[in-house]
């Protein structure tokens, strides 16, 4: 009787990791994701206030759309540094630049007036969890918008 039991600890303790896993899948899963997020989040808000700096000192707005009808970086030369556009996509460059986009209005306007430059970006999944949790394939879109006032 005494084997069978000690039999049956190997069973309840394969039954309980079946039960863990999962969950603990799910939670690595979820602070991989937020924590890149996160990141490329933080990027293309840096990516914005510096495009906006650029512009404050009087630059020009380079390859860049509007703020409601933006440019991807990929149509950025990567060597521009100067403009608007092109710092901007220079700072998000550990971003994929297909996914950046970059709006800039008010560029060399009158001193004191603003200018402004929305970053986005669509930030896609690397582990499963979207889809595991209810379907959450396609990209999260991200996007952020900084204003400065001419100089």
């Amino acid at each position: 009787m005494l084997r069978r039991l000690i039999g049956s600890e190997r069973s309840q303790s394969m039954v309980e990791f079946v039960l863990v896993v999962p969950i603990f899948l799910v939670l690595v899963f979820g602070i991989i994701d937020f924590g890149r997020g996160l990141q490329a989040w933080i990027t293309i808000t840096n990516a914005a206030r510096e495009g906006a700096r650029v512009g404050a000192v009087y630059a020009a707005a380079g390859t860049a759309g509007t703020p409601t009808s933006p440019v991807y970086c990929s149509t950025v030369s990567e060597s521009d540094n100067s403009t608007i556009a092109g710092r901007s996509c220079h700072t998000a460059g550990s971003l994929p630049r297909a996914d950046v986009a970059v709006g800039v209005e008010g560029a060399l306007g009158s001193t004191g007036g603003p200018v402004t430059v929305r970053m986005t970006y669509d930030y896609y999944f690397i582990t499963p969890l979207g889809s595991f949790l209810g379907g959450f394939v396609g990209p999260l879109h991200m996007e952020t918008e900084t204003d400065m006032r001419l100089e």
